[in-house]
């Protein structure tokens, strides 16, 4: 009796080591869920966070790829990586198909493969990887040591350790697209400024995330004005983006057809306005600035407010026209038009500025439209490039530690004082 009660106490010991480790594991993988890595990193990360737990003799991940089949990602040791996986792939199959684990205790079940029994393999389980109800790989683990088969406890600790591998190969992917999205749509987006003879023009946009919602543009049309641009999709994230992608498409293809700010902004809302509104609403500068009289006419969609410093006088707010886009507001869109004399700076931006939050120090307070003119209007006869480098340059100093809650786009243009 006493050799028994050593022999139970000694089990309970052991049992409450493995649950320690266990523990300690699913908080380092609940720790490497909310970090990014690039999807090879991933997989190799998560099986080593998984063997952990277990004595094994070769554990593998692997995922669907593009036609359903599985293909190795991952392996432990890795040259069980170049070798055929010992399984039956009828098993595999199966578990991809039903989307249940199954753990595999006798190795003469006609379940193992012939390979796998020549190899001496005792048991093995097999858990599939969950993305809701969709199976997106399986979480492999082989055993040839016959007082370490697995039982029944280690394949309901694969089925959790599963679903959380699932979790981040899906926010990897998920992290990989939206690189590449984000990549994509700055390439849409205008590299260098081309503003007309005696003006100065630059401009900046960095999203809060991968991909978002603002734009810019600046072109010249077919009778030498200057389209300028600015627009701020509600949201962010790949909706936002795709319709930004295709608002900006759009403005570039009717350009050339330019007649009115006005004309030109009734057109566009007929032909994006049901995507705007699948995301919420479109808040859009647009202008046309004749370079020959100075003059830009102007349509202002539920924007902010951009600002003109004409040099002499106080900064001048240049108010909506109409209501943004995609808005069921029964109110016309209006044309405006201003004058830039000699050394005048038009400045416009998204939102994301004048709002952008402090949180980490001291109660919350955005960064204010107030006090970006006011910064602006002791630039106002800065270069366009400098102005804007140095607003982006404050606002990080302000943020401090808070990260960016949408994305900024600034635009300047000047009028030289000689021209």
């Amino acid at each position: 009796s006493g050799r028994q009660a050593r022999e139970d106490e000694l089990e309970r010991s052991v049992e409450r080591v493995v649950r320690r480790r266990f523990a300690r594991s699913l908080a380092d993988l609940d720790h490497f869920l909310v970090s990014d890595h690039d999807e090879e990193h991933v997989h190799e990360n998560c099986l080593k966070a998984v063997a952990r737990l277990f004595h094994f003799r070769a554990a593998q991940i692997l995922v669907l790829n593009e036609v359903g089949e599985p293909e190795t990602r991952c392996a432990l040791p890795k040259a069980a990586a170049t070798g055929q996986l010992q399984m039956s792939r009828t098993l595999i199959g199966q578990v991809i198909r039903d989307g249940k684990g199954v753990l595999i205790e006798d190795s003469l079940e006609s379940r193992m493969s012939d390979t796998a029994k020549m190899k001496g393999i005792r048991s093995a389980i097999v858990a599939p990887l969950l993305e809701n109800d969709k199976v997106i790989g399986v979480l492999y683990l082989d055993q040839d040591d016959p007082k370490r088969a697995f039982q029944e406890r280690h394949l309901r600790r694969l089925l959790l350790l599963a679903n959380l591998v699932a979790a981040k190969i899906v926010q990897a992917q998920v992290h990989n697209e939206m690189v590449w999205a984000g990549y994509i749509q700055r390439s849409l987006l205008r590299e260098k400024p081309n503003p007309p003879a005696g003006y100065d023009l630059y401009f900046k946009l960095e999203p809060c995330v991968q991909v978002g919602g603002d734009f810019y543009e600046t072109l010249e049309l077919p009778d030498g004005r200057l389209l300028v641009a600015l627009g701020d999709i509600s949201g962010h994230g790949v909706g936002p983006a795709l319709v930004m992608a295709n608002t900006l498409a759009t403005i570039r293809a009717l350009a050339p057809h330019a007649t009115t700010p006005l004309s030109f902004v009734e057109r566009l809302t007929e032909l994006i306005e049901d995507q705007v509104r699948a995301q919420g609403f479109l808040t859009l500068f647009l202008g046309f600035l004749d370079p020959k009289t100075h003059t830009m006419e102007y349509v202002s969609a539920g924007h902010e407010y951009p600002a003109l410093f004409v040099p002499g006088q106080p900064v001048q707010d240049i108010i909506s026209t109409g209501p943004a886009i995609g808005m069921r507001i029964p109110v016309p869109l209006e044309q405006e038009s201003i004058v830039l004399p000699p050394g005048t700076l038009f400045c416009v931006w998204s939102d994301g500025i004048p709002e952008a939050l402090r949180r980490c120090a001291g109660p919350a307070m955005d960064f204010s439209r107030e006090r970006l003119v006011e910064e602006l209007d002791e630039m106002r006869e800065r270069p366009a490039s400098e102005i804007t480098r140095r607003v982006f340059g404050q606002l990080e100093l302000f943020l401090d530690c808070a990260r960016a809650q949408d994305d900024r786009t600034f635009v300047a243009l000047r009028r030289s004082f000689d021209a």
